[in-house]
């Protein structure tokens, strides 16, 4: 659950979005709105190069980004893999059963990919986009690879936390690249308080380049240690037993978190996801990528359906990072039927990239699959009777791309036939303009009036005063009798008048264009002080 505290309302010039009332302290004829982006109906990139098995878009093995230079860059996994000799072998990590390597493909849009051959690595005598991974390394993967804006070092521009296995050798390393292709490893592993150089199979960094502090959401290495009631029954799944409510026996997936400053030292990872009684009995939470817009830290959490053996993505909010609350009451945020409706995302949906701030869009590369998520791993050994346990061409995962508005996770919107009212707390704002990102449709209006911390309207900044906003825009400067300058010292409260009308988010600032406060150009300038 999030700790509110009044120190919250100190908004500066941050985006405040309205996953909850912590702004908001009245309300008449509104309503919370959840929204979910629109997929475009092809995939962007897939398995269409000889040593491509398996192209695995799934959470950990693939990351889009696009650098301070503009470039796109995907990096993503390929596997390998034998159903009928792991059916012999039960070796997850032997490179003859499981061999999993890490691809570049670039992109100048970040809508048209090429696969670069990049002279690393040669596979039946061909060039390749394969950057890590052979038989002499073994396996790399679970990457997300960050731009390090601060680094002074140009040969450790990008890092990335990853997992390297073969027969005898499992360990989670930590590695630095100049271009996101030529990649190096740091001779010290990784160590996660108590946990050591360890952990399970899911890592998902983000950045935080204020605190200038690296974030993982991970899984525990006993993630499933925790002695059961013996003497029950269990089968051979791929799924192992569960005892609900029984947080001692607790071994299903759940997410864990740790900081860090160098990638190196971490804190000892801590809990902020586990299956409760509200979750049903075959839901468990596979991982968790993460970004920030504006105050508000935002999670997109994997949620894996046991029975169903598939995959969706879940929403979740937080105002420090670290204490993480559901948004829509748990419902689903992605899935196959709010995709594409082909068949290329039509079982699973994963979401390895935090969306990606594009113009007035948010741009979610999420990875979709054909198939279910483990009747094509184990469904030969157990004998399941589907197509995908008997014949892996019934697999197929791909990069897909699908677009919403910017911060239009949640709005607030009237009454179809009413004027609603939003009255806000009393906020301290750091700029001299108010902007509103919002939707008005045909006959309806936005208003807005500024009050002091008691309520009282200030001189010049009434209802009439207020130029009625009734258009669509993402960044709209309010003005009052044609004035943006909003000047108001102190704590001040928002009155909101709407009809027919969507509230996105709303923002102090004193950027006359109303820049995004996540420009990559703030990260620069805060780089530049030095301390003597």
């Amino acid at each position: 659950m999030n700790r509110l505290d009044s120190s919250y309302l100190h908004i500066g010039k941050n985006r405040q979005l309205f996953f909850d009332n912590q702004i908001v302290e009245r309300v008449q004829d509104l309503v919370r709105t959840y929204h979910s982006p629109k997929a475009e109906p092809e995939p962007l990139i897939q398995a269409d190069k000889p040593w491509e098995d398996v192209t695995y878009f799934a959470l950990g093995t693939y990351h889009v980004a696009r650098s301070h230079d503009g470039q796109w860059h995907c990096w993503y996994g390929i596997w390998d893999y034998d159903p009928k000799l792991f059916a012999e072998k039960r070796n997850w990590n032997a490179l003859d059963v499981s061999f999993l390597r890490l691809c570049y493909a670039r992109s100048d849009d970040g809508v048209n990919w090429e696969k670069p051959r990049l002279g690393l690595h040669k596979v039946d005598g061909q060039d390749t986009n394969i950057i890590v991974g052979d038989k002499e390394f073994g396996s790399f993967y679970i990457v997300t690879p960050l731009e390090d804006l601060f680094e002074e070092d140009p040969a450790k521009r990008f890092k990335t936390l990853g997992v390297r296995c073969s027969d005898d050798v499992y360990q989670i390393v930590a590695a630095y690249s100049a271009d996101g292709i030529h990649w190096h490893f740091y001779d010290t592993l990784p160590c996660f308080g108590t946990w050591g150089p360890y952990l399970n199979d899911e890592i998902t960094l983000s950045y935080d380049p204020l605190g200038r502090l690296y974030t993982a959401t991970v899984r525990s290495p006993y993630q499933a240690a925790a002695p059961l009631t013996p003497n029950s029954p269990v089968t051979d799944s791929f799924v192992g037993p569960s005892e609900p409510g029984a947080w001692w026996h607790g071994n299903k997936r759940r997410i864990f978190q740790t900081e860090s400053s160098d990638l190196l030292h971490w804190t000892q990872p801590y809990p902020i996801f586990e299956p409760d009684e509200l979750d049903n009995l075959d839901e468990s939470f596979y991982g968790m990528c993460q970004t920030k817009i504006g105050d508000t830290h935002i999670g997109f959490v994997n949620l894996f359906r046991e029975c169903a053996n598939t995959m969706s993505v879940r929403v979740a909010f937080s105002h420090d990072g670290k204490n993480w609350e559901w948004a829509n009451n748990r419902q689903d945020w992605l899935n196959s039927s709010k995709m594409s409706g082909k068949e290329w995302d039509s079982v699973m949906v994963y979401l390895g990239s935090p969306p990606i701030e594009v113009g007035d869009e948010h741009w979610v590369y999420y990875g979709g699959a054909k198939n279910h998520h483990d009747w094509w791993l184990t469904g030969y050994l157990e004998g399941i009777d589907h197509p995908e346990a008997q014949d892996k061409s019934n697999v197929g995962y791909h990069l897909g791309l699908a677009k919403m508005r910017l911060d239009g996770f949640v709005s607030l919107d009237t009454s179809p036939h009413r004027e609603g009212v939003l009255v806000t707390r009393p906020v301290f704002g750091e700029g001299n303009r108010l902007v509103i990102n919002a939707e008005v449709g045909a006959g309806g209006y936005i208003d807005v009036e500024v009050a002091d911390a008691a309520g009282n309207v200030l001189e010049g900044y009434s209802r009439k005063d207020c130029d009625t906003f009734t258009g669509d825009d993402v960044r709209h400067v309010v003005t009052w009798n044609g004035n943006p300058k909003a000047e108001f010292p102190g704590y001040h409260k928002f009155h909101f008048y709407m009809r027919k009308a969507s509230l996105y988010s709303i923002q102090s600032t004193d950027d006359p264009e109303a820049k995004s406060s996540v420009d990559p150009d703030l990260s620069r300038k805060l780089s530049v002080r030095k301390w003597e």
